[in-house]
């Protein structure tokens, strides 16, 4: 349709009369056997046919896709139903109290007399005659007993190892046993070397040797550090223990006394192992005094005593020293004057486990007594 404009301007109204006065477009003549398009029934396209179809977009997507989200089973709204009713019935016991029940107070107030007994008892045995702190005293032990036997009998100036294979986990258990082997072969003049399977062991062991007053590093003993725990390092160990790169403070451990002795594992008379890995403990016995005929002993935690000691009966081990117990038994045979030692710790543990025993009694004696009242 070819519209005439006029060339001057024109107003808003005769502009709406010239729109109103265009025909509609012809529509076009739908074939037989096809269906009639859509017609578009708002905004400014209203009235045409055809224009947008839907159909290619509902075909990137098929129907099949578009799937009803599965009920929820009974058994779960069930489920679901009753959890809601328990949540908002209402609570059928009384009101919690604010304050607390006398019976409260009264428990309350036993555990506090129980930890205030166990800490006297802690604090004062240390402070008991000696004659009462005897009283607890450890049992005979036979193969603590060829341990001491074995270090008594070797000659002054005769070169021991300590191995010291814990870490500070074992402190409590390992460290008097170590305490009372070194200061027994201090005592008798035997030159000790120290090495650690365990980086916490290597400082354990200083403290102990600083302990030591009047021993003199590189002579009478020295700190070999810290060896990492496997056999391939081990046998490297054997074949030259003191090594070629360890300094002892400002001097060089090659040069002192006790590395002039030790060329290898055969100069060694004897070594001890305070351990708390029994794998370890069969690494020095194998590797070692089943190599190189040398005496070995060993004290380890109560945990691991039960692999150990069956090589202890077979003769592979010289002697053996058991937990916190076996600390006690071998200062017992040195006569060791020590503070802190092994048998102070023990009459601590036996007085305390005392009076714990006779806490339970009194308490056991009470209920009873309670319960008779009330019956009767």
């Amino acid at each position: 349709v070819e519209l005439e404009l006029p060339e001057e301007e024109i107003s808003a109204e005769e502009s709406a009369d010239l729109l109103t006065g265009v025909p509609a477009p012809e529509q076009p003549v739908v074939p037989e056997g096809e269906e009639e398009l859509p017609v578009e029934t708002s905004g400014p396209l209203a009235g045409l046919r055809g224009l947008l179809t839907p159909e290619p977009l509902l075909a990137l997507y098929p129907r099949s896709v578009y799937k009803p989200i599965p009920p929820v089973p009974d058994a779960h709204l069930a489920e679901a139903a009753m959890l809601e009713k328990l949540l908002a019935a209402p609570s059928g016991g009384p009101p919690p109290s604010r304050e607390r029940p006398a019976r409260e107070v009264l428990a309350s107030l036993g555990r506090w007399l129980v930890y205030s007994v166990l800490l006297i008892v802690v604090v004062a045995v240390p402070f008991f005659p000696e004659k009462w702190r005897a009283v607890v005293r450890p049992p005979y032990l036979p193969a603590t007993e060829a341990l001491y036997n074995r270090i008594e009998a070797l000659p002054a100036g005769t070169p021991v190892l300590l191995v010291i294979d814990y870490d500070a986990a074992l402190d409590g258990e390992l460290t008097p046993q170590a305490r009372v082997v070194l200061w027994h072969c201090l005592q008798k003049q035997l030159r000790v070397l120290t090495v650690s399977l365990t980086p916490q062991g290597a400082a354990i062991v200083q403290d102990l040797l600083a302990a030591n007053a009047g021993y003199r590093a590189g002579e009478n003993y020295a700190n070999i550090g810290y060896l990492p725990p496997n056999p391939a390092s081990l046998l490297a160990f054997v074949a030259n223990p003191v090594g070629g790169g360890t300094m002892f403070g400002d001097r060089d451990l090659l040069r002192t006394p006790i590395a002039q002795q030790v060329k290898g594992v055969s100069d060694l008379a004897m070594i001890i192992t305070i351990s708390g890995d029994h794998e370890h403990v069969r690494w020095w016995i194998e590797q070692v005094g089943a190599r190189y005929h040398t005496t070995i002993a060993a004290g380890v935690s109560a945990g691991i005593a039960p692999y150990v000691q069956p090589y202890y009966d077979n003769a592979q081990l010289k002697g053996l020293m058991v937990g916190l117990v076996g600390a006690a038994a071998y200062e017992g045979e040195t006569d060791a004057t020590f503070s802190p030692n092994a048998r102070e710790n023990m009459a601590v543990q036996g007085y305390a486990q005392l009076a714990l025993a006779m806490i339970i009694f009194v308490s056991g004696v009470g209920f009873a007594i309670a319960a008779f009242a009330k019956g009767a």
